[in-house]
C-alpha cells in the first residue's frame, strides 16, 4: 500500500528540503497544501488540492484516495508541532505516513533571540478562549504561544495581564523568514497596544514563578461565608482528596455537591486543559461557587445546577470524580458515576460520618478496587503567647477504581479492606 509523504516546508522555502522530499514531490499524483506552500512548486506535474479550512474533508480524501494514488502533503516547518500530522496519522496510521520534518518556526524564533527552549510551555492560542490559555501559563517561566488572527500577541498579553500575571516580558517574532522579519521585545505591559504583522508567534518570559501551593489552597481564599455551615472542603481534606484523584492536565472531572466549588476550582488549576463540572442544587451554594471561579480566574469551571444524579445525565462521560455532597441519594449516584467513568479512571467519595462511608462501601460495584483514608487535621491556634491545636473534624475518604484499571489506588503501606 502506497506512503503518503507529509513534508515540512521551512523558512528557506524549497531549497531546505530533503532531498528525498523533493523527489515525493515531483512524483505525487497529488500534492496537497496551503495555496503558499503549493506555489513553491510550480514545476510538480500532480493534480493539487488546497487545504483550506475544510480541512477534516480533504484529510478524509486523502485516506480514501491513497490506496491507489501517491500523495505528498506539505505543511509549514515541524507537521507534527501543532501541525495536521496529529490529524493526519490518526487518519491513516503511522505505518501509512512517511513524514520529513523541518526546523520549527518555534525553533527558528529561539534560535534568533538566542534563547533556549527545551524548559518552554509550547502552546497555541489558534481558536481558544485566552482565559483557557492564561490559566495554563500561571506556572510557566518560559512560553511559546502560535497566535491567530484574532488570538493576537496583543489579545494574549491583554488576557495575561486580565489574570494578573504583569511580569510577563514578550518577544513579538513577526514574518519569520521573509524579507520583512523582525522581532519586538516589550514587556506585556506594552506588547497590549501594538499591532503586528499577521504571521507571528509569540514568547514569553519571566524571571521566577509566583509563590503558590500546588493545591491545598487556604480556606480563606474561597467564599463561603454566607452559607449557614460553610460548606467547604477543608484545605487538608482538599489537599488529600487532589492527591488521590490524581488529575491529568486534560482530565474530564464532575465535582458533585460542589458547595462553595472549591474542589472544582483546585481541580482547574490542576488541569487547564480539562473539563471541569461543578455540580451543585442548593442557588446560594451556586452564587458562591460563581464568585470564586470569577476570584480565582477559571472560567471555564462550568456549574451544573441541579439534583445528582439527573444533573449528571447529559454531561460528557468523566475520568475523575468527587462526590462530596448526595443529599441522601449516593446509591443512586455512585450507581451512575461507576457506569459513566473513563477507563482508568477513579471516583472519590468525601464521608464525614460512619453511615455515609458505610453506603459508599455497599454502594460501589463488587468487583471494584477500593481504599479508604481518613484524614485527621489539628490547626494550631493562639492562647495568648502560647499555641494550643484545634481539630477539624476528620473526614473519611473512599477511593474507587474499575477492574484491571491504570489507577493504583494504594498508597505505600496501605491497608487491604
Amino acid at each position: 500500500m502506497p506512503e503518503v509523504a507529509l513534508i515540512g516546508v521551512g523558512h528557506t522555502g524549497k531549497s531546505g528540503l530533503w532531498p528525498g522530499a523533493v523527489e515525493h514531490i515531483l512524483t505525487a499524483d497529488v500534492l496537497v497544501g496551503g495555496e503558499r506552500l503549493l506555489s513553491l512548486f510550480p514545476d510538480a506535474p500532480g493534480e493539487r488540492w488546497v487545504l483550506n479550512a475544510k480541512l477534516d474533508e480533504t484529510l478524509n480524501r486523502v485516506a480514501a484516495e491513497s490506496n491507489r494514488r501517491k500523495i505528498a502533503v506539505l505543511a509549514s516547518g515541524d507537521p507534527l508541532f501543532f501541525g495536521i500530522g496529529r490529524k493526519l496519522l490518526a487518519n491513516l496510521g503511522q505505518e501509512r505516513v512517511i513524514v520529513f520534518p523541518q526546523i520549527s518556526s518555534m525553533q527558528y524564533a529561539f534560535s534568533k533571540i538566542g534563547e533556549s527552549w527545551e524548559d518552554a510551555r509550547m502552546t497555541s492560542a489558534h481558536g481558544r478562549p485566552l482565559t483557557r490559555l492564561a490559566a495554563q501559563l500561571r506556572r510557566a517561566s518560559k512560553a511559546m504561544v502560535l497566535t491567530d488572527p484574532r488570538n493576537t500577541p496583543s489579545a494574549v498579553a491583554a488576557a495575561l495581564l486580565e489574570d494578573g500575571q504583569a511580569d510577563w516580558q514578550g518577544w513579538v517574532c513577526e514574518a519569520l523568514g521573509y524579507p520583512e522579519e523582525s522581532f519586538t521585545f516589550a514587556p506585556i505591559t506594552d506588547l497590549k497596544e501594538k499591532s503586528f504583522h499577521l504571521l507571528n508567534l509569540l514568547i514569553l518570559l519571566r524571571p521566577s514563578l509566583p509563590e503558590r501551593p500546588e493545591f491545598g489552597l487556604p480556606d480563606e481564599e474561597f467564599d463561603c461565608r454566607r452559607l449557614a455551615r460553610g460548606l467547604i472542603t477543608k484545605s487538608e481534606v482538599r489537599a488529600v482528596a487532589l492527591a488521590r484523584l490524581r488529575l491529568r492536565n486534560d482530565s474530564v472531572f464532575w465535582d458533585v455537591g460542589a458547595g462553595s466549588g472549591a474542589i472544582s476550582i483546585e481541580a482547574a488549576l490542576l488541569a487547564p486543559e480539562g473539563e471541569i463540572f461543578a455540580i451543585e442544587r442548593n442557588s446560594e451554594s451556586v452564587a458562591h461557587i460563581r464568585a470564586n471561579i470569577a476570584r480565582h480566574r477559571v472560567p471555564f469551571v462550568r456549574v451544573v445546577e441541579g439534583y445528582a444524579p439527573d444533573a449528571l445525565t447529559d454531561l460528557p462521560d468523566p475520568d475523575r470524580i468527587f462526590i462530596g455532597g448526595s443529599d441522601g441519594k449516593l446509591k443512586d449516584i455512585l450507581s451512575l458515576c461507576s457506569r459513566r467513568l473513563r477507563k482508568g479512571g477513579r471516583i472519590v467519595v468525601s464521608a464525614a460520618t460512619l453511615e455515609t462511608l458505610s453506603i459508599a462501601r455497599e454502594s460501589f460495584p463488587e468487583s471494584w478496587n477500593l481504599d479508604v483514608v481518613m484524614v485527621q487535621a489539628a490547626r494550631g491556634i493562639p492562647v495568648g503567647r502560647f499555641t494550643r491545636f484545634q481539630s477539624v473534624n476528620p473526614i473519611f475518604l473512599f477511593i474507587g477504581a474499575p477492574p484491571n484499571s491504570e489507577a493504583n489506588l494504594k498508597e505505600p503501606q496501605a491497608n487491604e479492606l
